[in-house]
């Protein structure tokens, strides 16, 4: 499932373009968001090519419609391993604490993720992703709150179910 680029009389902007118009194409997408196009791009490279990740089921995904994914955390590399397995533009939750970080909180703002206090979510995350939802928007949640250290399953915040019965 290679696609072949020749890029030997292409300019930078042309060659991104050209790839991004391949990707919308493959995954029939049309993403809002550019950059995050771009990184979605990079982590299929990176989790097929180099780790040959493999993706069942990706058709039973919908296309389009609100869907709340609610994930384990094992990994650092879970979010953007569900992000190649999902064939859509996609919005994550994630803890504040990462945002502090200069670069990281950069990026991850760049790339559809916002931030929740895990001990003190306040009602503006809520309505947040309830208006993703509303809007036709996936998004990934880790209900556990935290990376589970061991593999094994923990209990899940209230959060989860909070958003649930809204939505």
């Amino acid at each position: 499932d290679a696609i072949y680029f020749d890029t030997s009389n292409l300019t930078i902007k042309q060659v991104v373009s050209a790839i991004l118009r391949q990707v919308k194409y493959f995954h029939r997408l049309n993403y809002e968001n550019k950059f995050y196009s771009i990184i979605h791009l990079m982590s299929i490279f990176l989790f097929k090519i180099l780790f040959n990740l493999k993706i069942t089921g990706q058709e039973n995904i919908p296309l389009a419609g609100g869907g709340l994914i609610a994930a384990n955390h094992v990994s650092y590399a879970d979010p953007p391993v569900i992000a190649v397995a999902l064939p859509r533009q996609t919005y994550y939750v994630a803890k504040e604490e990462i945002f502090h970080h200069p670069f990281w909180g950069w990026l991850l703002r760049n790339i559809n993720v916002f931030s929740i206090k895990r001990d003190s979510a306040g009602s503006q995350v809520f309505k947040k992703i309830l208006n993703l939802l509303e809007q036709g928007r996936p998004v990934v949640i880790f209900p556990e709150g935290q990376r589970s250290l061991d593999g094994k399953l923990q209990a899940a915040k209230p959060g989860i179910g909070m958003v649930i019965s809204k939505a």
